[in-house]
């Protein structure tokens, strides 16, 4: 039985000037979009820790605070309770 021959594809051309040039300007577009998006994410990850530092600087002294009126409260409640343990 006789087989059909497979087509063949052509030979390969030689890269005209425009097929040159366009791989230039794909990796241009793909820059243009990377780049911003990149610059973007790094900025605001440094904007989204400077806040959380700032926020955790301002609790500080409220943690302090609360810290230093709960043990207060807690000995004047043990106070209490001695006393009227005692009478």
């Amino acid at each position: 039985m006789v087989k059909a021959r497979e087509p063949q594809s052509p030979p390969p051309a030689a890269e005209s000037p425009v097929s040159r040039a366009e791989r230039p300007l794909k990796l241009l577009i793909a820059a243009a979009v990377v780049f911003p998006i990149a610059i973007f994410a790094v900025v605001a990850w440094i904007s989204y820790s400077q806040h959380i530092d700032e926020a955790r600087d301002r609790l500080q002294p409220l943690l302090k605070a609360l810290a230093q009126a709960q043990t207060e409260l807690n000995s004047a409640m043990r106070e209490q309770i001695r006393r009227d343990s005692d009478h």
